[in-house]
């Protein structure tokens, strides 16, 4: 019982920082709303001055209710799942995919639009679990891995300019900005292992003991009569010499 409450505590504390981070934006989108003001403006402009401030407020920014709605459940579960399963590289892997991805949105995207949402936020933690999962080839990373993939699977179709995601005005470039960076901060951490990582390395690497030699099903008859022979005549040879 005592095991069981410890997981499930801990999953609340994992799950708490991301559920503040996503009502503190939903506030802002609530004032915005209310208000009447559009906010857009201090969305990533790329490559003038004056849209660098994006770098800092464009994730906390959407357009309508549609597109927070959109960005809220897998924020939460991505989030949440990096905090509990990579407790050790997680402050800073949320720190560098926000400012390094909108930094590199405000070099490299596409000029003349404000590019606002969490959506590239969240597709560089995609691809930081995702990634993750293969560096460390651990068991946990890969069923990790493979859930991401198999859960946001349509998330692929928003990094290409396809007639659909260009029609609907989606910032495919920043989302493709935020995978390649998730998959260089999960490169760049995939030696931090966690505890429960190091345990099942080191578990992994104990030397082995057999009951039988390993190759004693390679020999024939013939070989392991010639070494047995060997055998009895080196002890002869010892009791002689005794």
């Amino acid at each position: 019982m005592d095991s069981v409450e410890k997981k499930h505590i801990t999953w609340l504390e994992s799950f708490l920082p991301p559920v503040i981070f996503i009502a503190f934006i939903w506030l802002i989108h609530l004032v915005q709303f209310i208000s009447g003001n559009e906010w857009g403006n201090y969305g990533i402009y790329p490559r003038e001055r004056f849209g660098l401030a994006g770098i800092f407020f464009a994730p906390l920014l959407h357009a309508d209710w549609t597109h927070l709605l959109s960005n809220t459940l897998p924020f939460l579960v991505l989030a949440t799942a990096i905090i509990y399963f990579y407790p050790r590289v997680a402050l800073i892997s949320f720190f560098l995919i926000y400012f390094i991805s909108g930094f590199t949105i405000w070099i490299f995207a596409r000029s003349g639009v404000f590019h606002i949402g969490l959506s590239y936020f969240v597709y560089g933690l995609a691809s930081f679990v995702f990634f993750t999962g293969i560096f460390r080839r651990s068991v946990r990373g890969i069923i990790l891995s493979l859930l991401v993939m198999l859960l946001y699977n349509g998330m692929i179709e928003g990094v290409m300019p396809t007639k659909e995601v260009l029609a609907r005005n989606i910032s495919w470039e920043s989302h493709l900005i935020g995978a390649i960076v998730g998959l260089f901060i999960a490169y760049m951490y995939k030696d931090e292992l966690e505890d429960d990582e190091i345990k099942v390395q080191h578990f992994a690497q104990e030397p082995k003991t057999f009951f039988f030699e390993r190759d004693v099903f390679d020999k024939t008859l013939a070989q392991r009569a010639f070494e047995t022979e060997q055998l009895r005549q080196q002890e002869i040879l010892r009791q002689t010499e005794i």
